[in-house]
């Protein structure tokens, strides 16, 4: 199976212990940067905490540089986790993308406080029945992920699409 990040022969413009940073070959603006683990992953969620507490750090440390070196306004890191997110790349990843004036940008959501109680209730339901991760089994070296459902994330998600 090929990656795209994975297989990249782009220059890392940064490095961590377990991230590189890569300029985005197809991006929401010109100038972001995509900020993925080294080991391959599909989605974020099934990398291990220190996996991406590290990529987080080196999304960070890009913003900031980003935002010290060129004329942006500021930076968006974006984590679009699953098809139904609009996931491009089966790799998973943080995009750092520069903000110029005037560009994706958006109005917050007026909600009531009857609306996030519902909500919390919801989410807190929702998040009570969710698992343990999936365990990961290690053959020669290369990591994969045993799910316990049988389906892959790539299934799970195109079922949930409408």
């Amino acid at each position: 199976m090929t990656c795209e990040i994975c297989d990249s022969k782009k220059e890392f413009i940064m490095e961590s212990d377990h991230a590189n940073a890569i300029i985005a070959s197809s991006a929401v603006v010109e100038g972001s940067v995509v900020v993925a683990p080294k080991k391959h992953v599909a989605i974020m969620e099934l990398s291990d905490d220190k996996i991406i507490a590290d990529t987080i750090s080196l999304a960070l440390d890009t913003a900031g540089k980003m935002f010290d070196k060129y004329p942006v306004q500021g930076t968006y890191l974006l984590v679009n986790s699953g098809l139904g997110a609009g996931q491009t790349v089966a790799h998973g990843h943080i995009e750092v993308v520069p903000v110029h004036k005037d560009i994706l940008s958006w109005e917050p959501l007026a909600v009531s406080s009857e609306q996030l109680d519902d909500l919390m209730i919801t989410l807190k339901g929702y998040m009570e029945r969710s698992g343990p991760k999936p365990e990961i089994k290690k053959q020669g070296d290369t990591e994969v992920v045993l799910e316990k459902q049988g389906d892959n994330y790539l299934v799970k998600s195109l079922r949930r699409r409408p």
